[in-house]
């Protein structure tokens, strides 16, 4: 079991073209798997839970890192159609003040003062 390991995810649907923003909790990890020289077999993994809102207590598959980024496989909560959410990737910058373009953001990246904690959070379901 992992330690508790908290994540926000946002996606765009496919299908109703709705912005979705999760928060998430670490549920399960499997570690990578290397060789006995240190060559990657498999990538690290994660099965996430949802905390909150219509999907809360929802639970995914086993997800990998893709390009260094977790992204996750979930049912749009407006539509149900199968979609991607990524994981928020934040910097924090006291030079830009969290405000309507952090919270109404529809892209993963977020560079101000709250660090990533309420990026896309006006999608949130």
């Amino acid at each position: 079991m992992a330690a508790k390991s908290s994540r926000s995810f946002l996606g765009k649907c496919r299908g109703c073209k709705r912005t979705v923003q999760v928060s998430c909790n670490a549920a399960d990890t499997v570690e990578a798997r290397r060789t006995s020289v240190g060559k990657l077999i498999s990538a690290k993994r994660i099965a996430w839970q949802i905390v909150g809102g219509a999907l809360d207590g929802t639970r995914t598959p086993l997800a990998a890192a893709w390009n260094g980024k977790w992204q996750l496989s979930l049912v749009c909560p407006h539509c149900a159609v199968p979609m991607m959410v990524q994981a928020v990737a934040g910097t924090y910058s006291a030079n830009h003040p969290c405000g309507a373009r952090c919270l109404a953001s529809k892209g993963p990246t977020c560079e101000c003062s709250c660090g990533g904690k309420n990026h896309g959070a006006l999608h949130a379901v």
